[in-house]
């Protein structure tokens, strides 16, 4: 039986037509992958198995994650360590300066010395209220307030204390008892934090790295309490004679003296924890790279061999559109017999 021409241009159409449409939807993807880099195929890409690449990106979301609380971290012990640099070069001169003019009975130093002494006060109280972001730095867990009330209030509360004392030994000894006493003023009404620390940052699986301090650390409380008591002093905020005031003026010199280095001992405390927290995120990164490496392997495409399959597939298509419109001119000469 003799097959007619007709219908043999028909098959002939469709096949070409059916092979046209395979090519370009085989161009699209290779356009894609040449655009975005990565296969279109995964379960291809991956022999069909692609738990593997779903742990990947599994890790990859949660080493992202610790990274990111570890920088917040590492910013947030730089920040505490440069208040408590503030704290540590405020006080200072309150200390070996002031010292020395006492000690040589320089009256005028003395006085010019201790008029810096509220200033230093209210920075000190501001130091101990810094924040990073919306973190305060040193309330413990409440991260949202203040670690204390405003130096004004404190200051108003210390020279009550002191005014109303009998002399300069109970006026010094009042202060020490609002700062330091279980129950003090300080406690319960100056220090508005929490009870407990702000919460670490992890450094590895169920290891927590507790790096925060709070401004009722001793050393923070001796901070203020040596200010207080020069400026007090300075302030005529007193029992009320010359004695006295030179009473407060050396125990709040003597206090100066000692607290530099305890507030360097946190600082140097919050430095070692900065570093351990930087090696934390020197590793967690390098295992962030490691498993990107072993994405990319899997999902990212040759850019060559996409270029290459995307010329083929471009000359089978020019091809194609070649032969269909031979089959069309013969059509028409057919017709035209």
């Amino acid at each position: 039986m003799q097959i007619s021409p007709v219908v043999s241009d028909l098959a002939t159409q469709k096949s070409l037509l059916q092979r046209g449409s395979a090519v370009r939807a085989q161009m699209q993807t290779a356009s894609q992958e040449m655009s975005s880099g990565l296969k279109s195929d995964l379960v291809a890409a991956t022999g069909g198995d692609l738990g593997g690449l779903f742990a990947i990106e599994r890790g990859i979301v949660q080493l992202d994650s610790q990274i990111e609380g570890l920088n917040f971290a590492a910013a947030k012990a730089s920040s505490a360590e440069n208040y408590l640099g503030q704290l540590a070069a405020g006080v200072a001169p309150f200390g070996v300066d002031l010292q020395a003019a006492l000690d040589r009975g320089d009256a005028l130093a003395q006085t010019s010395i201790a008029k810096g002494a509220r200033a230093a006060f209210d920075a000190a109280v501001s130091a101990l209220n810094g924040r990073y972001g919306r973190h305060a730095l040193f309330a413990g867990a409440a991260l949202d307030g203040p670690a204390l009330v405003d130096s004004d209030a404190i200051y108003a509360d210390l020279a009550a204390l002191a005014s109303g004392a009998a002399n300069g030994l109970d006026a010094i000894a009042a202060i020490d008892s609002y700062f330091n006493a279980p129950g003090g003023g300080f406690e319960t009404g100056a220090y508005l934090g929490g009870d407990t620390t702000a919460p670490g940052v992890e450094i590895a699986e169920g290891q927590r790295l507790n790096y925060a301090l709070r401004a009722d650390d001793a050393a923070f409380r001796q901070n203020l309490q040596a200010l207080a008591l020069v400026a007090l002093a300075a302030e005529g905020d007193t029992p009320g004679t010359p004695a006295d005031a030179r009473l407060m003026l050396r125990e709040g010199a003597a206090l100066a003296l000692e607290n530099p280095g305890q507030i360097l001992a946190l600082r140097e405390g919050l430095g070692h924890a900065a570093q351990r927290i930087d090696e934390t995120i020197a590793n967690a990164s390098g295992a962030l790279h490691g498993l990107e490496l072993r994405r990319a392997a899997i999902v990212s495409a040759d850019p060559y061999e996409t270029a290459s399959a995307f010329q083929a597939l471009q000359g089978q298509m020019e091809i194609i559109y070649e032969v269909t419109a031979r089959m069309a001119n013969l059509r028409l000469v057919d017709r035209l017999r």
